[in-house]
């Protein structure tokens, strides 16, 4: 099973690398802006509070049936979720082993949840508020899943953390 996942990760992570070295120093430039290098540490975990809030939101509103709040919600979630996306992808392209794999389930499952979110919404502008709904909440559940999977490369595998204190705690 790890060795499959690591076969299908390796696949997708070696032509999306060579694919932004192949676009020389702007490409660069782009990575290390997603990257978060200007902030110090990781833009992505910071980018997926808007969709996840969003998404959660959504969901809220449907139970209450607040048609408008939802659509807006979903809709504001799922354009979210791109910049997110990119920046949770040039993490994932420095990372191997564990980490590889793992980060490659939390993205197959994200883009799934995002998908079925996006045909939520098209279901919802023809009318078809029910289907919508059952689209939104299991993209939504698949989502929520790639999250836990999100938290386990950062709190379980220390996947982007830097452990470097610069000096003894403060007794104050």
């Amino acid at each position: 099973q790890g060795q499959l996942l690591d076969t299908w990760a390796k696949a997708v992570q070696s032509p999306v690398a060579s694919g932004v070295r192949a676009t020389g120093p702007l490409g660069q430039a782009v990575k290390d802006f997603l990257h978060g290098v200007w902030l110090g540490h990781s833009l992505h975990p910071a980018l997926t509070d808007v969709p996840i809030g969003a998404w959660t939101a959504g969901v809220l509103f449907d139970l209450v049936v607040f048609e408008e709040g939802a659509d807006a919600s979903f809709a504001l979630g799922s354009l979210a979720a791109v910049p997110t996306a990119l920046a949770g992808t040039v993490d994932w392209l420095e990372i191997t082993d564990e980490p590889r794999r793992i980060g490659f389930v939390h993205a197959v499952l994200n883009v799934a949840g995002l998908c079925l979110i996006v045909l939520s919404l098209g279901a919802r502008a023809r009318g078809r508020r029910g289907l919508g709904v059952v689209l939104s909440t299991t993209g939504y559940s698949l989502s929520a899943l790639s999250a836990w999977f999100g938290g386990e490369l950062v709190y379980v595998l220390g996947t982007g953390v830097r452990r470097k204190a610069s000096g003894p705690a403060s007794a104050k």
